[in-house]
């Protein structure tokens, strides 16, 4: 773990624990990590420069429609949301587009790619009525600002954002972030791990599994940057004008209204940036985890003070520190402050109603079941081979053990006890584990990397095969989004081989 407080124009960084545990190299100001989702608040505030740049672009303001601005690229499954969605409602959540994570975790497309999937995906709410948190939105509008400026979305945040603020060690792939230990040792993007309780160890993850940058996350950066990134959204300063910033702070989305414990009311969300108060103060913050990466960024600007943490294996010291922080900051006695270990709405308490209702989903799906179960109507190796949806991109099912060998470990002790079939995703390691229930019926396991507990899947969800008059099967049906309700929640996977 990695911390940055910043107050005034004082910084204090420092590391803590391991960038290699196998190596016992130790974290430094200077170690890099994936900040994840913390990366929103800078596409937001590229859309901000943009914006504020009226004399360059004239036409664009934050109610400019991103159908204008690449009408044969964005395009959504209705016409109407499809020519009114702008960049505030993209960068607010308020489209009616839920996340549908599932399909850019299953292909290496390019960004224009991902925003072409957006047309075979379906929406979940009406236009503008409900907050729902969308990764595939940010890569939109990184895509909008490509188009716009006629630059990548990599150089644009380094030479209208990074290199402003001095952030000289923070970078937008892999490839450029290993070239910074050539010209500083410290300089060294760290490993990052999984805990599996089943081994009581940790695990590391593939480097190759983290998703390239793509407006909603990817930037890659230490504790030393971010304190100046924090400092740059606490002070409301350059190069996001004043307006860019209140912009971005703007409450313009409800993004949860009950049970918002510790702070004192509902929490908000403006572009890049969740918001709520505090002990009475007005807070700004923003999580970001990817691939056993977890990051925040915290500031209140009538204090003119903020923090970033950064921490490479998933585990509740993130949530413990930040409101340890917090609370010393404003001295709160202890007798009265938030305790992230042991309140309801904790780090592990929301783990373990997550494991509860993850447990009773099978029978949630499948609430009645013949007995015994009808056989499907093929032998389990002729269902195996690839399927392809235009949105969710191609998954290649198998009937032997998966190729991962911590897959192929998890599932080995049952793989005998019923008919499975496996897919693996190019991206975050993720496992399905198709379970035959009944007839052409099945239950899918997701099963991601930085599970806390392998003996428990991310989640479930339900699947139907498709056999056609020739007796092959032509297509699987899997419900892929779980926001989407009706028929149109059935993702429909044809074959192609």
């Amino acid at each position: 773990m990695a911390i940055a407080v910043i107050h005034g124009n004082k910084t204090w960084t420092k590391g803590y624990g391991y960038a290699d545990l196998e190596a016992e190299e130790p974290v430094t100001p200077f170690t890099l990590f994936h900040g994840a989702s913390t990366t929103k608040a800078q596409t937001a505030s590229l859309a901000a420069l943009v914006v504020q740049d009226s004399e360059t672009y004239k036409d664009i303001n934050w109610d400019t429609k991103l159908h204008s601005i690449d009408p044969l690229t964005f395009q959504l499954q209705s016409q109407y949301e499809s020519s009114e969605v702008t960049l505030l409602d993209a960068l607010s959540h308020r489209t009616g587009m839920p996340r549908h994570d599932l399909s850019w975790v299953n292909t290496n497309a390019t960004i224009e790619d991902q925003v072409k999937s957006l047309r075979h995906l379906s929406l979940s709410a009406s236009f503008r009525t409900k907050w729902q948190y969308c990764n595939l939105m940010y890569t939109a509008v990184a895509h909008a600002l490509e188009q716009i400026t006629q630059q990548t979305i990599g150089k644009l945040y380094t030479s209208w954002l990074w290199q402003p603020l001095g952030m000289n060690q923070t970078f937008f792939s892999n490839e450029d972030a290993s070239r910074c230990q050539s010209k500083d040792p410290s300089c060294k993007l760290s490993k990052h791990y999984t805990w599996s309780s089943r081994n009581r160890a940790f695990t590391e993850y593939s480097m190759d599994s983290v998703p390239p940058i793509n407006g909603a996350g990817g930037v890659i950066s230490n504790i030393n940057d971010y304190a100046k990134w924090v400092r740059a959204l606490a002070q409301a300063a350059g190069p996001v004008s004043k307006e860019g910033h209140e912009a971005l702070r703007s409450p313009l989305s409800v993004a949860q209204a009950k049970d918002t414990k510790p702070f004192d009311g509902p929490e908000w969300y403006g572009m890049g940036l969740s918001a709520s108060i505090y002990r009475g103060h007005m807070m700004y913050f923003h999580n970001g985890a990817i691939g056993g990466y977890y990051s925040r960024i915290t500031f209140v600007p009538i204090l003119d003070w903020g923090f970033a943490i950064m921490q490479n294996a998933p585990n509740s010291g993130l949530d413990v520190v930040a409101f340890r922080i917090i609370d010393d900051f404003l001295k709160i006695p202890m007798e009265e402050r938030f305790n992230a270990k042991t309140d309801r709405c904790s780090y592990w308490n929301q783990w373990e109603e997550r494991v509860n209702k993850v447990k009773g989903m099978p029978a949630m799906l499948y609430p009645s079941v013949a007995k015994p179960p009808t056989l499907p109507a093929l032998q389990p190796s002729s269902y195996a081979g690839k399927y392809t949806h235009p949105g969710y991109g191609t998954i290649n099912l198998v009937s032997g053990v998966p190729s991962n060998g911590s897959h192929a470990e998890r599932v080995k002790d049952r793989h005998d006890s019923g008919i499975f079939l496996y897919a693996e995703t190019s991206l975050l390691e993720v496992l399905f584990v198709f379970e035959h229930v009944s007839g052409e019926n099945w239950l899918v396991e997701l099963w991601e990397h930085e599970m806390m507990d392998d003996d428990i899947p991310t989640g479930y969800s339900k699947a139907k095969t498709e056999i056609g008059a020739d007796g092959q099967v032509e297509a699987i049906h899997v419900i892929t989004e779980a926001a989407v309700t009706g028929d149109k929640a059935w993702t429909t996977f044809r074959r192609t081989e």
